[in-house]
């Protein structure tokens, strides 16, 4: 019966896909609710699989603390869990809690992770690792660089042509490693692997905006404004708009103009940047753009510098 129920849930989700007057009664509510069942294992699983889908919206619209509450609560039964269901979650919360600059919590999650016999989830677990030792360095005292670069090449050791998604977060983040190291040449040789696996626009654009980074610290200024552009050009589309990678354009289009001897168009860009960061609970970023600003005032002996160091200094110990 449970069979049956799934079939019909499937074809109602189909026919409101393609009739138009159907599209209003099955809205985004009852979608997740009928996708839980369709993947639900028993009756048990449905509202674990309710859980889960409602953390994702979460995670759509920045809430990363809703989503902790949300998987924490699905932790509390773990017992009920299935191993993938239960690893899935972990995976999401450790997500999560990098999002929000707690990298140490992170950190435990996916060495969890790491051990675990489930291919995917070891994979998974060394990939997240590496960004979290990536954020640790970026972010804080600790130095994990070298750590993060060994995690994303053994990861990538168990990646099947089916990852393509895995293989562009490799690409991407080992360029980002090298580029704390300062070797860019090498840093864009990941950048155009990357670019080859990306399978979304956003992720074009993510790539698009790291590219303009390198040529404003080797000073190709129209090269970088190209990449900017071109970034800029995908995320703002509606069907592509994604407000964190717009964020991260608008960032560096500050350090652009800084470069420019701009500082005025600098310190609006920076501003415009810092306020999504904020908005979002993403202190990592919120720390490192109320920096820059802080750095640029500074420097044009502004009397907001110190206010700049203030969000810098409140932002930075909210990380952990």
């Amino acid at each position: 019966m449970f069979k049956k129920l799934k079939e019909e849930l499937s074809k109602r989700i189909k026919n409101s896909e393609e009739h138009e007057n159907l599209q209003r009664l099955y809205g985004a509510d009852i979608r997740i609710l009928f996708e839980s069942i369709i993947a639900a294992e028993d009756i048990d699983d449905i509202a674990v699989q309710v859980k889960m889908r409602l953390a994702n919206e979460c995670f759509k619209k920045y809430r990363y603390q809703k989503a902790l509450e949300l998987l924490d609560d699905l932790l509390v039964n773990r017992d009920i869990l299935y191993e993938q269901t239960l690893l899935e979650i972990l995976e999401k919360k450790g997500i999560a809690l990098v999002r929000t600059g707690k990298y140490e919590e992170a950190e435990s999650i996916f060495k969890d992770m790491i051990e675990s016999d489930v291919e995917w989830a070891k994979c998974k677990g060394m990939i997240n690792l590496g960004i979290t030792y990536y954020y640790l360095t970026k972010y804080t005292s600790k130095k994990y660089l070298n750590e993060a670069f060994e995690l994303f090449m053994e990861a990538q050791k168990l990646l099947t042509p089916k990852f393509g998604g895995d293989q562009f977060q490799i690409y991407y983040n080992l360029a980002l490693i090298i580029f704390e190291k300062g070797r860019f040449s090498e840093c864009l040789k990941y950048l155009n692997s990357a670019l080859e696996w990306a399978d979304t626009e956003q992720q074009k654009a993510m790539v698009y905006n790291e590219i303009a980074q390198i040529m404003i610290v080797e000073f190709k200024l129209d090269e970088a404004e190209k990449y900017l552009d071109k970034a800029e050009k995908i995320v703002i589309k509606r069907t592509n708009y994604h407000e964190l990678t717009l964020a991260w354009n608008l960032y560096i289009r500050g350090l652009w103009y800084k470069k420019k001897g701009e500082y005025t168009n600098s310190i609006n860009y920076l501003e415009l940047a810092v306020s999504t960061f904020i908005e979002k609970e993403l202190f990592s970023e919120a720390a490192e753009v109320s920096y820059e600003l802080y750095a640029l005032n500074n420097f044009l002996e502004s009397g907001e510098a110190e206010e700049y160091l203030a969000d810098y200094q409140y932002y930075s110990r909210l990380i952990s």
